[in-house]
């Protein structure tokens, strides 16, 4: 299928990210935004209805005369993207338009295995079903690190170029990213974007890393920048990390490490009840319920984190810090611990429970941006 953004002339593009900005204009006003003249206006216009990439939502009436004025929008059913997720608690496949609008329904989670040819097979098998149902022209693999680079944190993908394998099976546009990045774009877009602020997004989880969004508008953005903090060596006398440092932030604030460092406080003798085997759930679920052990670990877990923020924010200044991933479902005791540690820091802290449907968004902001830029 032919790609519409691709024929676009900088005149339908700058018209078209206008339209993005506002989310619905009148053709009256977004006239005036333009410095085209009244005939190449109407066919720039013209030529996007014609691609399907806006459409007319009604008619209101305008003006002292009362002459009608359409009401112009992005047509976000135009163009759908299949995202493929990868967290450290397994992957998601969904579709989602370019607003990032994701139907509950249509997005599979994986858990079982991460074998490569059963990620391959599981990633064919569901574009074939929804590629009939939608107009999908691209594919989003979405991760904790940078597939281009080869590390992903599955031994069994390494080396592997997953993207060019994404490509062999849906013929289509393949374009990475990071959680922590993708995030950060889509809870800027969803609840800043109308506010000149600067938004840091903390990922939690398997992979610890930051994603940055500078004043969002679409001249200016850092959609680019990821800051990977999880081997950042915070404690020079602390435990030996996997990487041969002492001490990486990742040894107290990362899920597995935070459960290690509780059971070995069980192993000492305080009562608790986790044991051999607990995950996630289970830390926040006994932390929640007072647990000697889950607190103990989570205490360090934010000392360690404020820490990590407070270094970030004397390099950037942000405005909001966001945090989610897996530490941020439901974790009551570990966020109200890090609103403690950072009282005087003059930043707000949004907590961000649901951060796979930002992600969404995230990326395909991102990507349309893309694609007008």
């Amino acid at each position: 299928m032919e790609n519409a953004f691709q024929l676009l002339h900088r005149k339908e593009k700058d018209m078209l990210l206008d339209i993005v900005k506002e989310k619905t204009i009148s053709r009256t006003e977004l006239q005036k935004k333009s410095d085209l003249k009244v005939a190449n206006f109407y066919n720039t216009v013209d030529d996007l209805l014609k691609y399907k990439l806006i459409k007319k939502d009604e008619v209101i009436v305008t003006g002292k005369k009362g002459r009608p004025s359409e009401i112009l929008s992005l047509n976000k059913r135009y163009c759908y993207t299949l995202y493929i997720l990868i967290t450290g608690e397994g992957y998601y496949l969904g579709v989602c338009d370019l607003e990032g609008n994701i139907n509950e329904g249509e997005r599979n989670k994986i858990t079982d295995n991460l074998h490569l040819p059963l990620f391959l097979s599981n990633v064919e098998k569901y574009f074939k079903e929804k590629s009939c149902s939608y107009n999908i022209q691209y594919v989003t693999l979405v991760t904790g690190v940078n597939p281009k680079r080869k590390e992903i944190a599955f031994s069994s993908f390494f080396g592997v170029d997953i993207e060019d394998e994404l490509y062999k099976i849906t013929s289509l546009p393949v374009y990475s990213d990071s959680i922590a990045r993708a995030a950060a774009l889509g809870i800027y877009n969803e609840r800043y974007s109308q506010e000149h602020v600067s938004l840091a997004f903390f990922n939690l989880g398997t992979g610890i890393g930051v994603g940055l969004v500078h004043a969002m508008i679409p001249e200016e953005f850092w959609y680019k920048n990821r800051i990977a903090i999880g081997h950042w060596e915070m404690d020079p006398n602390g435990r030996k990390c996997r990487c041969g440092k002492n001490g990486c932030l990742i040894t107290t604030l990362g899920c597995n490490d935070i459960i290690r460092n509780a059971l070995e406080y069980k192993e000492e003798g305080t009562h608790s009840s986790l044991n051999e085997g607990a995950d996630v759930l289970d830390l926040i679920n006994a932390a929640n319920s007072g647990d000697p052990c889950a607190t103990k670990a989570l205490d360090e877990a934010a000392v360690s984190f404020v820490k990590a923020m407070r270094i970030i924010y004397s390099i950037v200044n942000f405005d909001i810090a966001s945090i989610g991933g897996q530490l941020c479902h439901g974790n009551t005791y570990f966020y109200t611990k890090v609103k403690e540690e950072i009282k005087g820091l003059p930043f707000t802290l949004d907590i961000e429970e649901n951060y796979i449907q930002k992600t969404s968004k995230g990326i395909c902001y991102r990507l349309l941006l893309e694609l007008l830029s």
